[in-house]
């Protein structure tokens, strides 16, 4: 296993980190072996599966919540700023393609 370190750097490590080393190591093969086997397992139930039913997903998506109005705000803040402060690619990029640019609309939420 090829870990990025030099063999001398290796050598200096403790009995402990060389543990730790070997711990994340299977961590992560008991993961991707755990992953493959979803994947296969989601694959055959979805292949054998019923007509008229729906296929199970492999991955699922968590939302993490709503925005609140404060972080709508504070987002909008910070596109804005950014906007203003590089404009000059976007008006190139639009001239370059003969596409007229858009007014700018009114700034900020209300």
């Amino acid at each position: 296993m090829n870990f990025g370190t030099s063999r001398a750097e290796y050598e200096n490590l403790t009995r402990t980190e060389i543990s730790f080393i070997y711990r994340a190591w299977e961590d992560k093969l008991v993961r991707e072996s755990t992953f493959a086997r979803d994947a296969f397992l989601n694959a055959y139930v979805n292949a054998n599966r019923k007509k008229g039913t729906l296929p199970i997903k492999l991955w699922e998506k968590h939302f993490n919540g709503q925005k609140t109005v404060e972080t709508a705000q504070d987002d909008l803040k910070t596109i804005t700023a950014i906007e203003d402060a590089e404009t000059g690619w976007i008006e190139e990029i639009y001239k370059a393609n003969g596409i007229p640019m858009r007014k700018k609309a009114k700034k900020g939420v209300d």
